[in-house]
């Protein structure tokens, strides 16, 4: 049943001949542009098909649990919750580095941290190297803030006038 319901939906999912070949000089570019409507319908024929495929290939997982013994079944579960374990667990690593370099470019004053993290070059692994957010912050200057409270005439860093303080007095000369 479920394969007639496939091979029928399927059928109507074909792809028809397209011609590959390049327009005349002379012709204009829109003979050879499909309307929008046309690309939705293709679209939506496409979605359907790829429901169908996926309730297919469920409704067969199903069968074929169904047909194991219980040994095997609970084997076949095992190494899925295996499979499933160790994604979390990459996921979870990947996610401490992505952290832990985020940090670090939050205290090397980066403007954008997570673009930071983007743009630090990686080893073959795909881990951000050593070093690599201080290479960026040295190569890429405008990436990092701007120090405020370092000028001429600016309070020292750190160190914020509290409105307790007394204003200084200026003696002005007489004329």
């Amino acid at each position: 049943m479920a394969d007639e319901v496939v091979k029928e939906e399927i059928k109507e999912v074909e792809i028809k001949e397209v011609k590959t070949e390049s327009p005349a000089p002379s012709a204009s570019t829109d003979e050879h542009m499909i309307p929008k409507s046309r690309l939705d319908e293709e679209i939506a024929k496409r979605d359907k098909a790829q429901r169908a495929l996926e309730k297919y290939q469920a409704d067969e997982e199903k069968k074929k649990l169904a047909d194991m013994t219980e040994l095997d079944r609970l084997k076949a579960e095992k190494t899925a919750a295996e499979t499933k374990a160790l994604q979390f667990q990459k996921d979870l690593e990947t996610e401490r580095e992505r952290n832990a370099v985020i940090t670090k470019a939050n205290d090397l004053n980066f403007q954008n941290a997570e673009q930071a993290y983007k743009l630090a070059e990686r080893d073959e692994n795909g881990k951000v190297e050593s070093g690599a957010l201080e290479k960026l912050a040295k190569e890429s200057p405008y990436l990092l803030k701007k120090n405020n409270g370092d000028g001429v005439g600016s309070p020292a860093k750190g160190k914020t006038p509290s409105p307790t303080d007394k204003p200084r007095e200026y003696k002005v000369p007489r004329l």
